[in-house]
């Protein structure tokens, strides 16, 4: 009998195109709410890192690209099998941080 977690459909990365929010890439996480445990691992790919968060936290992060770029595509993924995932979430950008101005 296959476990829970084997039995989720596990979605491929695109790795066709450049990830410039990856650690790899040179992306980091600037800011982020203060209950927010290991932040870095919303930037690499291993499935078993993830960030922690109290579930009646307020979460926010900032995130600085590894290059300027155009979003066109942002994707996101929940890949720890007990958690929740967000009812609703805001993406904002900027040029230039720290910056009084977000384009929502």
């Amino acid at each position: 009998r296959p476990s829970e977690l084997e039995s989720r459909p596990q979605l491929p990365l695109n790795k066709a195109k450049n990830n410039y929010a990856s650690f790899e890439c040179g992306a980091r996480v600037i800011e982020t709410n203060e209950e927010a445990q290991n932040p870095m691992a919303i930037l690499i790919e291993n499935k078993d890192a993830y960030m922690l968060n109290p579930c009646k936290a307020n979460i926010s992060f900032t995130v600085e690209l590894c290059d300027t770029v155009r979003i066109l595509k942002l994707e996101l993924g929940c890949f720890e099998l007990f958690s929740s995932v967000p009812e609703t979430f805001r993406v904002c950008s900027s040029e230039r941080y720290p910056t009084g101005e977000w384009n929502i």
